[in-house]
């Protein structure tokens, strides 16, 4: 078993968003903040569901990474595409649940197209400590891998994984067809001296 990620739930009904996704593919890439120059996203396109305001991201003329301003401590506000894809809200709601989860974070919608990758990094700064972070695959194939120092996620629609997101960690989607991610940072209650 991995120190860094686990399966920790089955049964998320992706397949109403994934074909929403494919009725609006107009929505990925809007704010290509994260996915330029040389960020390990760079191969990706993004749907920003929730994230800090729009306006603090472009208050600072520097790569969007974890030393943004836009990074630091912040309430995280819904952006347009959470009332174009209702179909998101289940999911999210039904996953805060699952790990009650006390705080919503970021939420994000990540595609790579066949042969394209998410290069290795480690995620640092504010959001990275406050939030754990979680993936629930929407569109996959096998041959895609979440890859972390001690083994592989190998996605399977409709499961939720929970992901250590300050280790190393890459994906690849070596398909034919795109692989869409649900990334989703919530915040729990964590036992002392557990």
């Amino acid at each position: 078993m991995s120190k860094y990620f686990n399966k920790i739930g089955f049964g998320f009904n992706v397949m109403p968003l994934q074909v929403a996704l494919r009725r609006q593919p107009g929505l990925f890439g809007k704010y290509k903040d994260r996915c330029t120059g040389e960020s390990p996203h760079r191969e990706s396109d993004d749907i920003w569901v929730r994230y800090n305001e729009y306006a603090n991201v472009q208050s600072a003329d520097v790569p969007l990474n974890a030393e943004h301003p836009a990074n630091g401590p912040h309430r995280p506000v819904w952006y347009p595409a959470y009332y174009q894809l209702p179909q998101l809200r289940e999911i999210v709601f039904n996953l805060m649940t699952m790990v009650e989860g006390e705080e919503l974070g970021t939420i994000l919608l990540v595609k790579l197209e066949p042969g394209q990758q998410i290069y290795p990094h480690t995620d640092a700064g504010w959001s990275a400590e406050y939030y754990e972070k979680y993936f629930i695959p929407i569109q996959t194939a096998p041959g895609a891998t979440f890859n972390f120092p001690d083994g592989a996620i190998y996605p399977e629609l409709g499961c939720a994984y929970w992901f250590n997101n300050s280790i190393l960690h890459s994906y690849t989607n070596n398909t034919n067809e795109d692989d869409i991610m649900l990334i989703i940072t919530i915040r729990s209650d964590k036992v002392r001296g557990a």
